[in-house]
């Protein structure tokens, strides 16, 4: 069952850092807003974040921070294990998600050609991180893709997954949230810690109820937009988006809420951001596992 909501925090956008006001285990930070959309080279917001000792200090903030290199298509196409590396390492996180790579639904052959990049490139960037936890980044467009990358992963020491669903149900299309609930499911018997990346409509948390969190960058997205999110319906708001993002999240909270009383207790996975902390001792890619 789903016991928490994680929100994506940006560094130069205050009102997304709701652990000042809310009492948050853990939160997601993205590589991608450290990059220059213009030449692929780290920007001044990794500057600002290096020179104050990683995230943790910088943000004031000593729950759980996964980095998650999940990018757009273009950015990947320009980063090597060394850059990511120079970014994991600065910015000192607890955990951070594996490679990304680009797999689109019926291109299997190009699939697996870039799940191979990238489980080759997690291998050398594993190696270059030796002080930081992996957070397996399942990629694949059909079921054999989903499983074999699972196995890959867990060769690595790797339990603990996460599955970006946000490219499925993006366009609302019911085949593709079906195929996203589907490779879930199958990561989810592989995984001791499955979390869902891009889940932020609470008309879906029933259908995803068997993972163990959520990522959203929903109710931020929807306050720039002016809107409000309510119980019964999402409206336009006059509100500054800075009321509005916490409201927003606020409701997805209480929408989960409500969806797992409506849910069978079921057995979940690991506790990531309980037993992060515990193991963060012994420093190496086995600690979640």
């Amino acid at each position: 069952m789903v016991r928490l909501i994680i929100p994506v925090v940006k560094v130069n956008e205050r009102c997304t850092w709701l652990f000042e006001r809310l009492q948050l285990p853990m939160i997601v930070v993205r590589l991608q807003d450290f990059i220059s959309k213009i030449t692929y080279e780290f920007n001044s917001n990794l500057d600002a974040v290096t020179a104050a000792g990683g995230l943790h200090k910088y943000l004031n903030y000593d729950g759980v921070i996964i980095l998650s290199l999940i990018m757009r298509d273009d950015i990947i196409a320009n980063f090597s294990p060394d850059k990511y590396a120079a970014g994991v390492n600065a910015l000192c996180p607890d955990l951070y998600t594996t490679i990304d790579c680009e797999t689109y639904e019926k291109e299997y052959e190009k699939s697996e050609i870039q799940i191979e990049r990238c489980l080759t490139q997690t291998k050398i960037l594993i190696e270059l991180c030796p002080e930081h936890i992996p957070l397996g980044h399942i990629k694949g467009c059909n079921f054999t893709q989903i499983k074999n990358h699972c196995e890959q992963l867990k060769s690595l020491g790797i339990r603990d997954f996460l599955f970006h669903t946000g490219d499925f149900s993006r366009h609302g299309n019911t085949n593709m949230i079906n195929a996203a609930r589907g490779y879930a499911e199958i990561i989810r018997q592989e995984a001791r810690t499955l979390i869902l990346y891009g889940l932020g409509a609470p008309s879906r948390f029933l259908e995803f109820s068997f993972a163990d969190a959520y990522v959203t960058f929903t109710h931020f997205v929807a306050a720039t937009h002016r809107l409000k999110f309510s119980s019964r319906r999402t409206s336009p708001s006059h509100e500054h988006y800075t009321k509005l993002t916490l409201n927003n999240f606020l409701e997805l909270s209480e929408r989960l809420r409500n969806a797992n009383h409506q849910t069978k207790l079921t057995k979940g996975g690991l506790c990531i951001w309980e037993a992060v902390h515990a193991v963060a001792d012994h420093r190496t890619h086995q600690a979640v596992a």
